[in-house]
C-alpha cells in the first residue's frame, strides 16, 4: 500500500479544495474506530447475548467506517457479525436537503429477532437517521436497534432526534462542510481520502 502522510494528502486535497483545513487525521480515526469497537465488545461480553449482532451501515457516507468497524469489532474477538446496508437520502445531486427521504437501497436481509447496530457516518440535523429508525427498522422488529455515528456536528442536530449510543469525534458547527473517510460534497466527490477535512460550502448558483 502507498504510503501517504496526513500532510501529503493535505496537498492533493487542496488542489480541490484550496481552503481545506484537516479536521481529524486518519491516525485518530483509526484509534478512535478501535476504542468504539472495544466498548461494544465488552458490553457484548458482559451482556451474554446469544444472538449475533448485524451492522446496518447507511450508504454511502458510512462505508469507510462500517468495514474499519467491523474488522477491529473481529480483532476485539466478536466473530457473530454480519453486515447489511441500506442507503435513503434526502439530498440527491444538490447540497441542499429534501424534506422527506427516500429509499435508494433497501436491506437485502430480515432484521426480525437480531441485535441491529446502526452504522452511520455524521449525526447532523438527525431527520434522515430518525426516519431510518423510526419508519423503517423498528417496525421490522430487531431484538435490539442501537446507533454508532462516527462524527457529531455540535449545534446542528435537531431537538428530538437521535444520539449515538457510542462516543463520537465532535466538532462545532461553524458553517463549514466536512468531507473525506465516506464523506462528500456532492455526488461521491472526496469520499476517498483517508483523512477528514473541513471545507467552505458552496455558494449556491441561480
Amino acid at each position: 500500500m502507498l504510503q501517504v502522510t496526513n500532510e501529503q494528502e493535505l496537498v492533493v486535497v487542496r488542489q480541490t479544495f484550496p481552503e481545506a483545513e484537516e479536521l481529524f487525521s486518519r491516525q485518530r480515526i483509526a484509534e478512535h474506530v478501535t476504542s468504539v469497537a472495544r466498548i461494544i465488545a465488552q458490553e457484548r461480553k458482559a451482556g451474554g447475548s446469544p444472538r449475533p449482532l448485524k451492522l446496518v451501515v447507511v450508504l454511502d457516507g458510512a462505508m469507510p467506517y462500517g468495514m474499519d468497524l467491523g474488522g477491529e469489532l473481529a480483532a476485539a474477538g466478536v466473530s457473530d457479525l454480519s453486515i447489511d446496508t441500506i442507503q435513503l437520502s434526502r439530498y440527491g445531486d444538490d447540497t441542499e436537503p429534501s424534506q422527506t427521504p427516500a429509499i435508494i437501497k433497501d436491506l437485502r436481509y430480515p432484521i426480525t429477532g437480531e441485535d441491529v447496530l446502526v452504522v452511520e457516518d455524521i449525526l447532523d440535523g438527525g431527520l434522515t437517521l430518525a426516519y431510518l429508525k423510526e419508519t423503517i427498522l423498528l417496525p421490522r422488529h430487531p431484538a435490539s436497534l442501537k446507533i454508532t455515528a462516527l462524527l457529531q456536528r455540535r449545534g446542528a442536530q435537531l431537538r428530538g432526534t437521535p444520539e449515538s449510543d457510542y462516543p463520537v469525534l465532535s466538532f462545532r458547527d461553524d458553517g463549514r462542510f466536512a468531507i473525506g473517510y465516506g464523506l462528500d460534497m456532492k455526488r461521491g466527490q472526496a469520499r476517498h481520502y483517508r483523512a477528514i477535512y473541513l471545507v467552505p460550502k458552496p455558494i449556491k448558483k441561480g
